[in-house]
């Protein structure tokens, strides 16, 4: 009698086993956006002056094995957040995740629209779980781009470009920095171009000071300073 009751204990414990190696072996891919939504990506058309379109570039990635094939993942719409109107204001590509790799990019195509002269536009976007991948709720799980045809600070107006080249972003600042440099977009630019962008924008703003113009365009120069050096 003990040596049967000996013998189930012991397959009990391997069945047990088995079960949860099995479970922990069991594939599994995880997917998620790079960045949080806290990261909002903002992109004014005024910034893009001769395009009627622009294409937003979101990473997503992935935790758990290599895919040997590529394999679609589903991304939804918040119509509850977001105030932009898909086929109106953008529209999504088929969204695949290729092989092969741990990151890839969701593209979004944005469209120029006469009411986004008035208005920004929230666009709200949810990972969500399908057959080939799951989706764990976090900061990363939704992104949020939004979109106007007004002045409005750019993604590459970031920390560096404060801190090292242009000063705090203002919209009368960044006008003049237009009108004056005839640039709209530094993210391609490299420290040596951000640098001699920054200095011909000090250099004028030091010019009409000195010329004693105290209003250039509608904008008062009072203040707006470019703290890079030379």
């Amino acid at each position: 009698m003990n040596k049967i009751y000996v013998i189930f204990l012991v397959l009990v414990f391997f069945s047990c086993s088995e079960e949860k190696i099995m479970r922990y072996n069991a594939p599994e891919n995880y997917i998620r956006f790079t960045s949080t939504y806290r990261d909002s990506v903002r992109v004014s058309f005024v910034n893009y002056p001769t395009e009627n379109s622009f294409e937003v570039k979101l990473p997503v990635e992935i935790t758990g094995s290599v895919l040997a094939s590529a394999l679609d993942y589903e991304v939804v719409v918040d119509k509850d957040m977001s105030t932009g109107i898909e086929g109106t204001h953008f529209s999504l590509e088929r969204v695949t995740f290729g092989a092969g790799v741990f990151s890839d990019t969701l593209r979004m195509k944005l469209n120029r629209t006469a009411d986004m002269k008035e208005d920004e536009f929230r666009i709200v976007l949810r990972l969500k779980d399908n057959g080939n991948f799951t989706v764990i709720p976090s900061d990363n799980d939704y992104a949020i781009v939004r979109v106007s045809d007004k002045m409005s600070q750019p993604d590459w107006w970031d920390r560096g470009i404060v801190n090292d080249y242009l000063g705090t972003y203002s919209d009368d600042k960044y006008t003049l920095f237009i009108i004056v440099t005839n640039q709209t977009d530094l993210s391609e630019a490299s420290p040596a171009e951000k640098r001699a962008y920054a200095l011909q924008f000090k250099y004028w703003l030091e010019d009409q000071e000195k010329a004693g113009v105290t209003e250039y365009n509608g904008i008062k120069l009072a203040g707006i300073t470019v703290p890079v050096r030379g």
